[in-house]
Order: C-alpha cells, then sequence, then structure tokens
C-alpha cells in the first residue's frame, strides 16, 4: 500500500473511534462535572419571587414604566442571575433587565457616561452597537438595563425612566 493510502486508511481508523468513544458516553454523564445550572425560564412574576426567595431579599421589583406595549415577557433565572425579557413583536422593541446579588465589586469604566437616578443613585450609560444600557446598584442588587436601538425614540431618555420606575 502507498504511503497515501496507509495514512488515509489511518485516520480513518482513528476518526472511526473517535465516533464510537463520542457516542459512547451519554451527554448528562459527559456533562455532569460542569457547575453551570440549568436556566429555569417562568413568567416574569414567579421568576422575580424565585429569585428573591432564592437570595432571601425583599426588594426587588420589576419596572412599571416601559417605553412600549409589552406583547412578550419573561424571566430565566441561571445561576445568581435573573434576566426579565420584555418585547413588542409588532414594533420590533425590546428591553431586557439583567439582575444579580451586588458582590461589592462596582467598577465604572472610564469610556462610559455617569448619570444619576432621581433617587440618587449613581448610573453608567453604555452605548453599544446594537443597543443602550444603564448599570447601577440600589437595594443590594446589580442592574443592567439593555434597550434594542429603535430610531423612534430617544433610548437613553426611556433607559433612565425605566431606571428610575425600580
Amino acid at each position: 500500500m502507498t504511503t497515501f493510502k496507509q495514512s488515509l486508511l489511518r485516520t480513518l481508523q482513528l476518526a472511526a473511534v473517535g465516533i464510537l468513544v463520542c457516542t459512547a458516553i451519554p451527554t448528562h454523564q459527559a456533562y455532569a462535572d460542569t457547575e453551570e445550572p440549568t436556566p429555569i425560564t417562568k413568567p416574569v412574576r414567579e421568576a422575580l419571587q424565585t429569585f428573591k426567595d432564592k437570595f432571601q431579599r425583599k426588594e426587588l421589583t420589576h419596572p412599571y414604566n416601559l417605553p412600549f406595549t409589552i406583547t412578550k415577557s419573561v424571566g430565566t433565572i441561571a445561576g445568581d442571575q435573573l434576566e426579565l425579557d420584555y418585547v413588542n413583536d409588532k414594533l420590533n422593541q425590546r428591553c431586557k433587565i439583567f439582575i444579580r446579588p451586588f458582590d461589592g465589586n462596582h467598577v465604572i469604566p472610564e469610556a462610559d457616561q455617569a448619570v444619576t437616578l432621581q433617587d440618587g443613585t449613581q448610573a453608567i450609560m453604555e452605548d453599544q452597537h446594537l443597543f443602550d444600557s444603564v448599570k447601577f446598584v440600589k437595594g443590594g442588587w446589580s442592574y443592567r438595563i439593555t434597550l434594542l436601538k429603535n430610531d423612534s425614540r430617544d433610548a437613553k431618555q426611556d433607559l433612565m425612566a425605566i431606571a428610575n420606575s425600580l
């Protein structure tokens, strides 16, 4: 047999062994030692209550001021983070709120814009390519609110209104 054919045969044999090894391990065993919990998705109010109970804290609410009518909303808990997702499918608008227990580390990057909420809370505005966001710490929670960019509204003003409604 030529060297090329021997090399090709050996590659195919190794590939076959690799396929057998990969398929012999059930998926749940292959990832059993990972620390990432399976995300839990619930209606927003239930997700908020579950998250509050998990960290045994009282102050945690959802916003009462959104810049659009909500057609869908859901809360997802993954580890120490709660993600609230508010959507208006008809207008292609979306607001996401990420909430975590505050761990004491609050670094303000130099490139971001510092703002103050109505209650005096210091916040950081960020201008991203597809969305704008505001970050702040309040009541022992770290919040990050994002709004999908949309030419029909002032995202920064809307972000401030949402943040002030928490």
